[in-house]
């Protein structure tokens, strides 16, 4: 288990300093998650700042601790999880020509989605997992979310900006959010002893669901689409 959490501010005003502490401060409470590593990446230019907490198990290598950048810099990572299949989709990198520094399932993420593209890499993942991926090439944010949601993931949008973090209390640290609860989510705790989402107790916060991902680019709203559909049938198409 680890924490992952995020700012991405393109409308400007991004001051690092600031972001470093808004991340530091919210990543401390996300420390019961990783408690072997902590640390802040920032995309002053792109208005980007990853942070992320470690709980070190596959790859102890202090190489390994994130947030993740590919070896030119353009792609960033911060993941919670583990891919169960990694070895194998490795090696397949591998024979296309793809080289790696460590022995983490989190390179494999970033190289994987440089060769495939981001839903081709989402389709081969087999796993639990909650990540966000920032491709400074194309300037667009994704997160994505496991098939069955194992691993949790809540977000905000603000002023043309968005927040993420894998607990809530982490994200009204991020986010100047009012902490004003949502009377439906509310409603829907309490009669059903959870939260369905993307609703969650707080107006203003979302969760994504399970199967989906999330892509922003710029200053427009975030896009969700589904990436994965339990009941399909051979000669139907999955929907948005």
């Amino acid at each position: 288990m680890c924490g992952i959490l995020g700012i991405y501010q393109p409308a400007g005003g991004f001051d690092p300093s600031t972001v470093e502490r808004r991340l530091s401060e919210a990543a401390l409470l996300l420390a019961h998650r990783g408690p072997d590593a902590s640390g802040v990446s920032l995309l002053p230019e792109d208005g980007v700042g990853f942070g992320h907490r470690r709980l070190a198990i596959l790859d102890l290598d202090s190489r390994a601790n994130q947030p993740m950048a590919s070896a030119d810099g353009s792609i960033l990572l911060t993941f919670n999880g583990e891919i169960y299949n990694f070895r194998a989709l490795r090696l397949e990198l591998e024979k296309q020509g793809c080289s790696f520094k460590t022995e983490s399932d989190s390179e494999v993420l970033i190289e994987g989605y440089r060769r495939w593209g981001f839903e081709a890499l989402l389709s081969r993942l087999a796993g639990m997992f909650s990540f966000a991926l920032y491709d400074a090439r194309d300037k667009r944010l994704f997160l994505a979310r496991d098939r069955a949601g194992k691993k949790p993931l809540f977000y905000s949008e603000q002023g043309g900006g968005l927040q993420f973090c894998s607990e809530l209390r982490g994200l009204l640290r991020l986010s100047p959010i009012s902490k004003e609860l949502d009377p439906a989510g509310l409603d829907a705790y309490l009669s059903l002893k959870f939260t369905p989402p993307p609703r969650t107790l707080f107006k203003g916060i979302s969760k994504l669901p399970p199967g989906h991902y999330l892509q922003k680019k710029g200053n427009g709203g975030a896009s969700i689409k589904r990436y994965w559909q339990p009941f399909l049938n051979k000669t139907q198409e999955p929907s948005s």
